[in-house]
This record gives C-alpha cells, sequence and structure tokens, in this order.
C-alpha cells in the first residue's frame, strides 16, 4: 500500500511537472498541446501502474518459495 502510495504521488509530481512546463512556454492555449499533455499524463499513469504491478507480482512470487 504504501508503495502504490509513492507511485501516485511520483505521478502528481509528473503531471505537476508537465504541466508547469507546458504553461511557461504558453503552448497550454494549444489544443494539440493540450491533448498530447494529456496523452503523457495517462501513459505515465499507466507506466506507474504497470510497474507497481510488477512489483506485487514479484511479491507474491517471493511469498510462495
Amino acid at each position: 500500500m504504501k508503495e502504490l502510495l509513492v507511485s501516485l504521488l511520483a505521478f502528481g509530481c509528473l503531471v505537476y511537472i508537465q504541466l508547469v512546463v507546458f504553461q511557461s512556454y504558453g503552448l497550454v492555449k494549444d489544443p494539440l498541446v493540450m491533448w498530447i499533455v494529456i496523452m503523457l499524463m495517462f501513459s505515465s499513469l499507466f507506466i506507474f501502474l504497470a510497474f507497481d504491478a510488477l512489483r506485487a507480482k514479484e511479491e507474491y512470487l517471493r511469498r510462495l518459495i
């Protein structure tokens, strides 16, 4: 559970950094760039969830042995 919270916190930081960078360049007004930002956010979320699932699987297999 603690690892999931750390993953979500890291995801939130990554989203915040992406939005700050894109807003600092003034690119958020363009709809295409906003879609790219949204896709980057979702892809980073799926990457964090995939790593968390792999870690949970490894931990489960370690308990079986």
